[in-house]
């Protein structure tokens, strides 16, 4: 029985500590917020929106081929895309089962690709805990070679939420990692991001 108060008591100092460190926390930032004129704390959000762009030297039309051949994902991204299941197919839209996988979890969403060949494609999350979420790719000319920008907006739900938790440099990094490997698929030199 003794032992169980103790280890309430030091439950409660815990619990103590953790609110005194909190209020100093705050405390503290708010005063080196106001000591410095015209700034402000940077306090943590949540990631909505990322806009990068990237060049490459490679064709624009060989290029946005690999990323419009969605059939073509689970051996370009073996590590994350497990199967691919088309549902419907035109020449400017696909309707597209995946099962991914991050490290111990997978999961299965339906997206829809919208393609203006060799400009731009559009992928949308229709259902699930990504639902609304919106990839924007647009593909142009440079003259190094293709600049690539893509626009991911997030929307977020369940247990997806950590995810728009991600500093945004390394949601870019992933981004990067990504589209070197379709860039790896269609050039015998390889690029490491």
């Amino acid at each position: 029985m003794r032992l169980f108060l103790k280890l309430k008591r030091k439950d409660k100092w815990i619990i103590v500590f953790f609110i005194i460190f909190g209020v100093s926390y705050v405390s503290g930032a708010s005063y080196v917020d106001s000591t410095f004129e015209g700034s402000s704390v940077k306090w943590p959000s949540a990631l909505k929106e990322v806009d990068h762009d990237r060049i490459l030297q490679i064709d624009r039309e060989k290029i946005f081929l690999s990323f419009a051949d969605v059939e073509n994902y689970p051996s370009v991204l073996p590590e994350n895309v497990v199967s691919v299941k088309i549902i419907d197919k035109t020449v400017d839209y696909i309707l597209v089962e995946y099962v991914l996988k991050e490290g111990p979890f997978n999961a299965t969403l339906s997206a829809k690709h919208i393609i203006d060949p060799y400009n731009s494609q559009l992928v949308e999350i229709i259902d699930g805990e990504a639902k609304g979420t919106k990839i924007i790719q647009t593909f142009s000319d440079d003259p190094s070679g293709v600049l690539i920008n893509t626009k991911v907006t997030l929307e977020l739900s369940g247990f997806l939420i950590p995810v728009s938790w991600i500093p945004e440099q390394s949601f870019i990094h992933a981004m990067d990692t990504i589209i070197s490997a379709f860039y790896c698929v269609n050039t015998t030199w390889c690029i490491s991001t």
